[in-house]
């Protein structure tokens, strides 16, 4: 090997150190001012401190129901926009690849035979004549070097983009797990209610029939007999509005699990649907961590800085070597054979004068879209802020109804146990137990609506705290290289 290419392969070192590490511009300062804590007020709401954290419980221990869990992981596996994120994370991490891929040397095997013909230098040594060149060896074509740190910068966004869809996805993991164990609740919600009514129908229509009796005695006015009829009426248009409902709720688990059919198996069971862990809101920088969405948003705030950085290194100067190691002979028979070694080396260096302000425009659009993404960072934390407090706000609320919905409920029980003791004692007309008994129905009604109501808000709860993710995180196959 000659004196001068051995010179040019010992610089190589010093070049590549000389690439140094991307030139990230500082992120812009952040107006975002989370406070400390959420409302007093719903502090005497709050678990104790031991309770566990919505993040370190996974989904299959909150949800402990194993027809909802069976739902659940119908709806991972086929839920189309799940699957859909999912092949777009695919597609960004083989783009990261590819970005990966532009900082390393491409080393070709090449093979070159070439024909020429032309006059000869001086023209008066004779007519033209024509040349052949074989050639075959390993070539590295326009190998950038990157001193500015533009390759690794534009490598360190794509990583941010790729990390940023991972967190995208998780966040839709968690918001699809909530989404099914609510419409779940809510689906059997609605059979209680169905339940209730059909006895209060069977109630109310015996009440029918004794004002009936009554009015045909002579004992009972005509009003009184059409406001009976009335009420059965608005019971029957009621439950006729609950099955649409229902039949609606069903479709729309069967959409959010991917399936044409609800299994009768995955219906929830007539039992009582309980949570076993009261969930420790924590503190509002906890969700930093938690929240899937702001971890997206602060990979994409990562990979726009990486980008403005990228945007500023392109104007600076852009090396680049090309290479070629091999034989080389003007005839084929003798290219493997005699003195038929041939190399070439040829750095370059690139810095465009007169780009009509091309770079400074693009540049301009990495820092608008560092400042976007800034902006998008603060309204995700401020959004996950206030749906926590307003989930905790509406859960201290709904928990003051239901007691007091409770207290109701038990009082009409005892109205209901004396109305059937004054009829023993033929103090109370058989009328009077059934409107007890209608009342005691009625605020039963009441009080499961709410008891599934503050239910959906503990899942909308354990959802808005990043509920399973670090279980999710842990599941979740490592795709980096």
């Amino acid at each position: 090997m000659s004196r001068t290419m051995s010179r040019h392969l010992r610089l190589l070192p010093t070049l590549a150190l000389c690439a140094c590490a991307p030139l990230t511009a500082p992120l812009p300062p952040s107006a975002l001012d989370l406070p400390t804590h959420y409302p007093r007020t719903l502090a005497e709401d709050a678990p104790a401190n031991a309770a566990p954290t919505a993040s370190a419980i996974g989904w299959q221990d909150y949800f402990p129901q194993a027809p909802l869990q069976a739902l659940i992981a119908e709806a991972l596996r086929h839920n189309p926009d799940l699957r859909d994120i999912r092949l777009r994370l695919q597609q960004v991490q083989a783009q990261w690849r590819i970005q990966r891929s532009t900082g390393l040397p491409t080393v070709n095997l090449e093979a070159q035979a070439r024909r020429s013909r032309g006059p000869l230098e001086p023209p008066e040594s004779g007519p033209a004549a024509s040349t052949r060149e074989y050639r075959v060896g390993l070539g590295a074509s326009s190998w950038e070097l990157d001193f500015w740190g533009r390759i690794a910068s534009l490598n360190e966004a794509a990583l941010q983009e790729w990390m940023a869809s991972r967190a995208a996805e998780q966040a839709l993991v968690i918001s699809l797990i909530g989404q099914v164990a609510a419409a779940w609740t809510s689906l059997r919600e609605l059979d209680e209610r169905l339940h209730l009514l059909e006895t209060l129908q069977a109630a109310t229509a015996e009440s029918l029939a004794l004002m009936q009796a009554r009015h045909d005695a002579g004992r009972a006015d005509a009003a009184a007999l059409a406001q009976q009829r009335s009420e059965l009426a608005q019971m029957r248009a009621e439950q006729a509005e609950l099955q649409q409902m229902r039949a609606s709720q069903r479709s729309t688990l069967e959409m959010l699990a991917g399936l044409t059919q609800l299994p009768a198996a995955l219906e929830p069971a007539p039992t009582t649907i309980l949570l076993p862990f009261a969930l420790a809101p924590g503190l509002p920088s906890t969700l930093l961590a938690a929240r899937p969405d702001i971890i997206a948003a602060e990979h994409r705030l990562q990979a726009s800085a990486a980008q403005v950085a990228a945007a500023r290194a392109a104007f600076f100067p852009r090396i680049s070597l090309t290479a070629f190691g091999g034989v080389a002979s003007t005839a084929l028979q003798d290219l493997f054979k005699g003195p038929s070694r041939a190399w070439n080396f040829v750095p370059e260096i690139s810095l465009p004068l007169l780009d009509g302000g091309l770079r400074q425009s693009r540049y301009d659009i990495a820092a608008l879209d560092q400042q976007r993404a800034l902006l998008d960072y603060e309204r995700t934390v401020q959004n996950a802020f206030r749906e926590v407090a307003q989930r905790l706000e509406e859960a201290h609320w709904l928990k003051e109804q239901l007691r007091l919905r409770r207290e109701v409920v038990q009082q009409q029980a005892q109205r209901q146990a004396q109305m059937h003791m004054r009829l023993r004692y033929g103090r109370a007309s058989r009328l009077d137990v059934l409107e007890s008994e209608r009342d005691h129905l009625r605020a039963q009604q009441r009080q499961h609506m709410l008891e599934h109501a503050l239910l959906r808000n503990q899942i909308a709860l354990y959802v808005a705290l990043g509920g399973g993710t670090q279980a999710l995180s842990a599941s979740s196959p490592s795709q980096q290289e």
